[in-house]
C-alpha cells in the first residue's frame, strides 16, 4: 500500500508549499482492493442510505486526517453497526499499511507513514 505524491504547481512561479496541488499516485493492486471494498460497502449501506439519495461521498482531508480521525471510534462504530471482524481487519490493513514517498524532480524521497 505504497503511494507517491507528486506536487503539481497551481501557479506559474510557486513560492510556498500551498502553491502546489498534491496528486497521489496509487498502485494498481491497491486500487483494485479499494474498488472491491467500496462495492461491498455500497451493498451493505443500502439500508442506511435513503433510496432517494443519489450519491454518497466519503472524503478524508489528508492534511489533518491522521491528527483528527479517531480510527478506534470508527472501528467501534463499525462493530456496533454489525460489520464482520474480517471486514474491519481489511479496512485496518489498508490504513496501517499505508506509506508515502514525495516525488521531488521525479525522484522519490524515503518512504514515511502518514
Amino acid at each position: 500500500n505504497s503511494s507517491f505524491i507528486a506536487l503539481i504547481p497551481k501557479l506559474k512561479d510557486p513560492q510556498s508549499i500551498s502553491d502546489f496541488r498534491p496528486i497521489s499516485l496509487i498502485g494498481c493492486v491497491y486500487k483494485v482492493i479499494d474498488k472491491l471494498l467500496a462495492n461491498r460497502l455500497r451493498k451493505v449501506l443500502t439500508h442506511l442510505i435513503d433510496e432517494r439519495q443519489s450519491c454518497m461521498v466519503f472524503k478524508v482531508d489528508f492534511e489533518k486526517a491522521y491528527d483528527s480521525v479517531s480510527w478506534h471510534f470508527h472501528f467501534y462504530m463499525m462493530r456496533r453497526m454489525g460489520f464482520h471482524e474480517r471486514w474491519i481487519s481489511w479496512i485496518k490493513g489498508c490504513i496501517t499499511s499505508a506509506s508515502v514517498s514525495i516525488l521531488v524532480n521525479g525522484s522519490p524521497t524515503s518512504e514515511f507513514k502518514p
